[in-house]
C-alpha cells in the first residue's frame, strides 16, 4: 500500500510512539516531522523548559493563529498518558482495520477502471488529533 501512496504514512505519524515504544525506552521526548526537514541544534529554537512545560510542542511557519498540531515538525513527552492521545482518534485505533480495508478498496477500484491518477482517500489526523490533544 505504502509504494502507492507513501504519503499514507503521514495519517499514522501520532502513532510512532506507541509503534516505537521499545526503541524509545530512556529518551524524555519523541517527535515527528516532515521527510524535507533537517533538524540540527534543538536547543537553538526549543528551550529546555519548553519542553519540561508542554507535553507537546508543536512548531509551523504563517499558521500561528490556527490550534492544531504540525504534522511538519511536533514532539512529545515520551509519557504513555502523552504517547496514547491518538487512541482516541477511531480512523487510527478503533477503526484503523477498517480504514485501511477502505484504502486497499479505493486503489484496487481506481487501477481496474485504469485510472492512474486518482484522489486518494486520505484523512488527515492532525484535526482528530489535536482536538483529543487540547481536550484531555
Amino acid at each position: 500500500m505504502f509504494d502507492k501512496w507513501p504519503r499514507l504514512v503521514a495519517e499514522y505519524k501520532p502513532t510512532f510512539g506507541a509503534v516505537f515504544s521499545k526503541y524509545l525506552n530512556g529518551y524524555s521526548h519523541w517527535g515527528y516531522c516532515d521527510l524535507d526537514m533537517v533538524v540540527g541544534n534543538l536547543p537553538l529554537f526549543v528551550s529546555r523548559a519548553e519542553l519540561e512545560q508542554h507535553d507537546i510542542v508543536t512548531y509551523s511557519f504563517g499558521d500561528q493563529e490556527a490550534l492544531y498540531l504540525r504534522g511538519q515538525w511536533t514532539v512529545h513527552r515520551n509519557e504513555p498518558r502523552v504517547s496514547s492521545v491518538w487512541q482516541r482518534c477511531d480512523h487510527i485505533a478503533g477503526q484503523l482495520q477498517k480504514e485501511l480495508l477502505l484504502k486497499v478498496a479505493w486503489v484496487r477500484r481506481m487501477e481496474s477502471r485504469g485510472i492512474a491518477n486518482y484522489p486518494k482517500r486520505f484523512q488527515s489526523a492532525e484535526g482528530c488529533y489535536s482536538h483529543q490533544a487540547v481536550s484531555r
